[in-house]
């Protein structure tokens, strides 16, 4: 038997991910509802399907189990462990961060100049001053990005890009 795993990312994801794609139920539901008619390419390939984006806790398995996932991915929660190559700095925002804390933007993307993402895709992360000045449109792209580089540099609490989905605050 070949196993392939499907990931379902709704939009409380964080990191990069579609900026129209709908909550994680509703789109696990509507695939779970799609597999009877799924017919692989390869017949012994038996699709398992995970569920992505704003998981925070064994409840949030559980749900996803019971409505048909085969397992879940956490993301952000993983951001808190040793291991996470995240600095001191990011995890502690991660701590102090709520669960309305993050938003979808391309602000994240522009300030780091990685625009080369297909079109449609944008990223969540924790909102602060870097989020704030791309949408009040302050200071040109050059100075934005050259502020987020100083920024980054200087581990700036206030404008680092801190990726986390809309879990955060329950972690």
């Amino acid at each position: 038997l070949h196993v392939v795993t499907h990931p379902v990312s709704g939009c409380e994801a964080g990191g990069h991910g579609s900026a129209t794609a709908p909550p994680l139920l509703n789109l696990l539901s509507s695939i779970v509802k799609a597999l009877p008619t799924f017919i692989p390419l390869d017949p012994a390939t038996r699709p398992l399907v995970l569920g992505a984006g704003g998981l925070s806790s064994g409840d949030h398995l559980a749900a996803l189990l019971a409505l048909g996932a085969d397992g879940a991915v956490y993301g952000t929660r993983f951001l808190f462990t040793p291991e996470s190559t995240y600095s001191a700095t990011r995890k502690s925002l991660l701590c102090a961060a709520a669960s309305g804390s993050t938003k979808r933007s391309m602000a994240f993307d522009e300030a780091r100049n990685t625009l080369d993402w297909p079109a449609g895709v944008d990223g969540r992360g924790i909102v602060n001053r870097t989020v704030e000045e791309y949408e009040r449109g302050d200071m040109d792209l050059a100075q934005r990005q050259e502020r987020y580089a100083r920024a980054d540099r200087e581990d700036d609490a206030e404008r680092l890009i801190v990726w986390a989905g809309t879990g955060v605050g329950d972690v």
